[in-house]
Formats: C-alpha cells, structure tokens, sequence
C-alpha cells in the first residue's frame, strides 16, 4: 500500500496522507488533510515555543533530494554525519530541533542556550546545548546547527540500533517534505519564502492526479 506524507514547514506544518483505491474495486480518493498547526503541536507537544539564537545555513547538491531511510519498528532512521561523526539519526517531528545523543557527543562544548526537547524522549528537558559545524544526510547540507544533547540510551536499548541522534523540525523548516513510506524515501524541496505559498510538489500532485482516476 502506498502511503505519502506531506509536509510544510514553513511557516506552519501541514500534514496530508494519501490512501491509494482498494485494489478489490474502484474507490474515490482519500485524502486525510489535518488543518494547519504549529510545529510545536506535532507529534508530542512541547512544553513552551522554542527560540533559535540563529537558524542554520542550508544548502542542497540538487532541487529535489532524495533521502533513502530505513525503518525500526515505527521509527524512520537516516543516515546522517554530524561533523566527523557518521551513523544512525531518528527522523522526530515532535522535537523542535536537532538532537545528539550525549553517549556519542560528550566532548562538545556547551552553549548558552538551553532549550526543552519533546518528541520521542518523552519531552525532557536538554540540559547539553551545543553547536555542531557542519550537518548533512544524503544531498542536504547545514552549517552552524544548534543540538541538545540528552542521554538516548533507553532508545538504543528498546531498538537495539545504535542512535547518534534526532532530526527535529528546525532542520526542516525550509523544505516541503514527502515521506515515501511504500519506497522508504524521504523527498525534500528547499522553498523560498516566495515559492512557500503557491509551491507544489509534481510528485504529490501526480499522486493525487493517480487518485481521482
């Protein structure tokens, strides 16, 4: 069964499922939109709205980017290098932003900041900010990322991988992103404040197109 995930991030997320037809007889299209909500709704709420010192420079090798992800139970796992250090990362749309786990990420230094992260760790609090220079997973490329950095180890336990990290929002509040669960893709298109408005996926409306047939 084919199942996409679309979703906008800039400056709200929007999340829309698409339900292919029954292949026992013709059906109408299904579309499950939710309305439009703050990130910081997403998944697992977030005690307070998190304020960014900076957000981080972003660039891509290409207009649409390709992301293959693998996937641990309910979980979807990328591949991803913070600086020098390369593995595991667990896409979480409830956190704010990204976080290292503290195991892997001890000799960092510690920021000012200190921010609360949700999502899948039960919304404890970051008590490790730090600064990772350079981040990227597959074509996608930042600069100047801020992390909390928070014990991960129950998860590695639960799942039996070992988890450098969490992808939160804040990596992604510039792309439209498409999760491709039938081809475990993740597909990102950098948008312009200009584009965020009228943007529009030629991948999610050739789906859709597919749908009304």
């Amino acid at each position: 069964m084919s199942l996409l995930y679309r979703l906008t991030a800039l400056p709200f997320l929007l999340l829309t499922a698409v339900h292919p037809p029954s292949p026992v007889k013709p059906a109408a299209r299904k579309v499950i939109t939710t309305s439009i909500i703050p990130v910081a709704d997403s998944i697992v709420p977030v005690p307070h709205t998190i304020q960014f010192k900076i957000d981080p420079i972003v660039t891509t090798d290409s207009s649409v980017c390709v992301i293959p992800f693998s996937r641990v139970g309910n979980l979807i796992v990328i591949k991803a290098r913070a600086d020098e250090t390369e593995g595991n990362f667990i896409l979480d749309t409830g956190a704010p932003k990204l976080i290292l786990n503290m195991t892997y990420f001890r000799n960092y230094p510690s920021s000012a900041a200190e921010e609360d992260a949700g999502g899948i760790t039960g919304g404890g609090s970051g008590n490790s900010p730090t600064m990772v220079e350079q981040f990227g997973f597959g074509p996608v490329h930042f600069q100047k990322v801020e992390a909390d950095r928070i014990n991960l180890g129950h998860i590695e336990n639960t799942k039996g991988i070992k988890i450098l990290g969490l992808l939160g929002m804040q990596l992604f509040k510039k792309f439209e992103m498409i999760i491709d669960y039938e081809k475990n893709q993740l597909i990102l298109h950098l948008i312009s404040r200009k584009e965020s408005s009228t943007y529009r996926s030629e991948l999610l409306a050739a789906q859709l197109s597919a749908e009304m047939r």
